[in-house]
């Protein structure tokens, strides 16, 4: 562990940041997205958590003016240490960074997050209990797991059981090449299992799959599914937290549509 921190760079925007507060984002990236899906998701939504920054193994450009870490700066960047990383990265939020926040949440930066949403939804829920939030998934273990790419969340409490219990117990946090399913190993080792985030019309709030699959339907798909999934326009959530398998073209659409476009009603018809 010396070794890695003793790599790891931090950008003056990421050391700028707010270090308490409501939603922790951390974001997974590597340099080869530096300047496509990173500066996509640097736009748009990541600026509106309260600490919102990527955790990456080389240096972004100076003049990107990008909230970066190179947690991952002494792991190979390899698929297969997918687990390895988020494994590191949240036992360095929890024991370098010292985080003071309610909930930690984890993307891929194909991902497009409305904070808005996901602040209102957490604020139902209390940080002080052990809480594993995302899109639940059933395939691998008994209690499933939550996507990656979909975004999974921490309480702070869930955070804090994870660094102290699983991070250096191999019996409780085994290796897994599939960083998801490996994570949500460890926490039910710790008891700590998948919360369902499914709303009371039936539509998933956090989403794995790019927004044409909601659209147009699941087929080859069935076997993964923890919870029903609605199609069509009928399968969009009003209260939607993600979408996933987005390019950074339309991460861009999704936020000027949200936060940059008016609709006159007066001129609207149903």
């Amino acid at each position: 562990d010396a070794l890695l921190l003793a790599q790891i760079d931090v950008s003056p925007e990421a050391a700028a940041l707010t270090n308490k507060g409501e939603i922790f984002c951390w974001v997974l990236t590597a340099e080869k997205y530096h300047d496509s899906r990173a500066l996509a998701v640097n736009e748009t939504w990541l600026r509106r958590c309260d600490h919102g920054v990527f955790f990456t193994h080389k240096p972004f450009k100076k003049e990107q003016r990008i909230p970066y870490r190179t947690v991952f700066a002494g792991i190979p960047d390899k698929y297969e240490n997918l687990f390895y990383k988020s494994l590191f990265a949240f036992n360095y939020i929890a024991e370098t960074m010292d985080a003071d926040f309610d909930w930690f949440i984890k993307t891929d930066d194909d991902t497009y997050l409305i904070v808005d949403n996901l602040r209102k939804y957490l604020r139902t829920l209390d940080p002080s209990q052990s809480y594993f939030v995302g899109h639940r998934m059933k395939p691998h273990l008994d209690n499933g797991f939550n996507s990656g790419g979909a975004g999974y969340v921490l309480s702070r409490t869930a955070l804090g059981i994870f660094a102290r219990q699983a991070y250096r117990n191999t019996t409780v946090c085994p290796y897994d090449p599939y960083e998801d399913v490996g994570i949500a190993r460890c926490l039910a080792n710790l008891d700590i299992f998948p919360h369902k985030t499914v709303n009371g019309q039936g539509q998933q709030l956090f989403n794995a799959y790019h927004p044409s699959k909601t659209l147009e339907g699941w087929s080859g798909h069935e076997g993964w599914i923890a919870d029903p999934l609605l199609t069509g326009f009928n399968g969009i959530a009003r209260n939607l937290i993600t979408f996933h398998h987005l390019t950074p073209t339309e991460i861009r659409l999704f936020d000027i549509l949200l936060y940059r476009v008016t609709v006159d009603g007066d001129c609207v018809r149903e």
